[in-house]
């Protein structure tokens, strides 16, 4: 009747512990945020963490899935990213603004900089004007008519101004992480841009071309989209009021235009996804680029 007893109560320890053992993997992991002491991330991806066709990652911090569409003669790559917090979208440059304009490529700073995924940004320091800010740190109060400001905000969510005037920046009481000065807007407070012609900016707006955008879906959801150009192979490009319409049709609130062209690169787990047409890798003097929240593994 002893060893009956024995048996129960062990059947018991055991069903308790592995209910509590199943209780706590669905739960997600509250990890700790990243600082911004540094431009780089402090934790490498995990290799596991990448899917076996290299077109996506997950772990318990950050799911990046990436879709190719062919729409309207064109090759896309549609990139969705979901954090767990905002310090995971981050950014770096390849040299020390404004003593130097060094550039380097994409896929080498994500290196640099332990990134899941990596993008290029609005090339701030090849020109003089715009606002800039970088990790919470401003770089640059230069306001520019021809240059709209995307300000990603602590809480991750996008706020854009169009056209950055001073005035507009001091109407703005929200605490700044990044902000960038390309442009221009695309989708603004969920409505598509249309007027274009206010933007003298040389980027070919009613050209089709190779573009580069990033917009934001829901709290700390983005989605970036990348169009290959006309120069590659079976792929027309596409203008500015094609990319916002794209960007609204995928369900953006906020969207803004980044430097395309040539110096267009996404770059995941250390490979560059488009354009695979080409060989051609335009050096640029920054990036746009995500990390995870776990430490590494030993």
């Amino acid at each position: 009747m002893k060893i009956k007893g024995y048996l129960i109560i062990l059947i018991c320890l055991f069903l308790c512990v592995t209910a509590a053992g199943e209780e706590s993997g669905n739960a997600p992991r509250a990890w700790e945020p990243l600082s911004f002491d540094v431009p780089e991330a402090p934790y490498a991806p995990d290799f596991w963490g990448y899917d076996d066709n290299m077109m996506g990652y997950k772990d318990d911090s950050i799911d990046i899935t990436i879709e190719q569409m062919t729409p309207a003669n064109a090759n896309i790559l549609v990139i969705t990213i979901r954090l767990s917090d905002v310090s995971q979208f981050r950014t770096a440059w390849a040299g020390s603004y404004p003593t130097s304009k060094e550039v380097s490529s994409v896929a080498d700073m994500a290196e640099w900089n332990n990134a899941i995924l990596a993008i290029n940004s609005d090339f701030f320091a090849y020109h003089s004007s715009g606002i800039v800010y970088r990790n919470g740190m401003q770089i640059r109060m230069r306001p520019d008519r021809d240059r709209d400001t995307l300000i990603v905000d602590m809480n991750g969510d996008f706020h854009i101004l169009a056209p950055t005037t001073q005035k507009a920046f001091d109407a703005y009481d929200g605490t700044i992480l990044h902000a960038f000065c390309f442009g221009p807007a695309l989708v603004r407070d969920g409505v598509m841009e249309t007027n274009f012609d206010r933007i003298d900016l040389d980027i070919m707006k009613y050209k089709k071309e190779q573009r580069l955008a990033i917009g934001q879906l829901g709290p700390l959801t983005y989605v970036i989209v990348s169009v290959e150009g006309p120069l590659y192979a079976a792929s027309g490009g596409m203008t500015i009021p094609e990319m916002a319409q794209f960007m609204l049709d995928l369900g953006c609130t906020n969207a803004y235009n980044l430097d395309g062209g040539n110096s267009t690169a996404v770059v995941l787990g250390g490979i560059k996804l488009n354009s695979q047409s080409t060989t051609k890798v335009r050096e640029v003097g920054d990036i746009l680029y995500f990390a995870t929240l776990v430490p590494d593994q030993e």
